[in-house]
């Protein structure tokens, strides 16, 4: 049936993928406010349609993207050790896994990896 471009059947667009593409991005936006709620940033849907006219025919393709905020973890703090290295000093950071905010903080697992006097 021959439809009408408007803001009702743009979801027909393309045998109804961008329907299907607008769907898919609305589903990542409601899982992520549902899984982060309380972080209280906005999600994005951007719908873009482009139009050019090629050999007599109105050509119109559909850009869906949704935009959520970045994963952020927590912070865990790092010591700097220097070592010799063959073209002068190298640091590496080191952090104890057990405990995010005590970088020399031993654990029962740390007695496995020392090496016996």
């Amino acid at each position: 049936m021959i439809q009408e471009v408007n803001a009702d059947t743009i979801a027909m667009l393309d045998d109804g993928r961008v329907g299907l593409m607008i769907n898919e991005a609305l589903s990542r936006i409601f899982t992520d406010i549902e899984d982060r709620s309380h972080d209280g940033k906005v999600r994005s849907l951007q719908i873009q349609l482009d139009f050019i006219k090629d050999h007599g025919n109105l050509m119109i393709e559909a850009k869906v993207q949704d935009k959520l905020p970045a994963y952020h973890s927590n912070r865990t703090v790092s010591r700097l050790k220097g070592r010799a290295g063959a073209k002068g000093p190298e640091y590496v950071a080191l952090f104890q896994e057990h405990d995010a905010e005590n970088p020399d903080q031993e654990s029962l697992y740390d007695g496995d990896n020392k090496e016996t006097p």
